[in-house]
């Protein structure tokens, strides 16, 4: 996918570097479930053609990460919510 004349183009959210499941670039929101036995904070990142994205982590688990994409050119953006829970 890529971005034209503004338009953001978000191709997936990973998780430890693998696509969560079921990601549409219009759902802006998320549920996660972790194993309970982790304790270290997972990675997330995104996956896109021309944009910048910013990730804020909760402080612990479970909690809400949120996720700011904004096209290079500053011209659109999305802000993704992932619920980050355990079993």
């Amino acid at each position: 996918m890529d971005s034209v004349n503004g338009e953001l183009s978000v191709e997936s959210i990973n998780l430890n570097g693998i696509p969560i499941p079921d990601f549409n670039e219009d759902s802006l929101q998320y549920a996660i479930e972790l194993d309970d036995t982790v304790t270290i904070m997972p990675i997330l990142s995104v996956k896109g053609e021309k944009l910048n994205a910013s990730v804020i982590y909760p402080k612990s688990l479970p909690g809400e990460a949120e996720i700011s994409v904004l096209s290079r050119d500053k011209v659109s953006g999305s802000r993704y919510k992932i619920y980050l829970s355990q079993d």
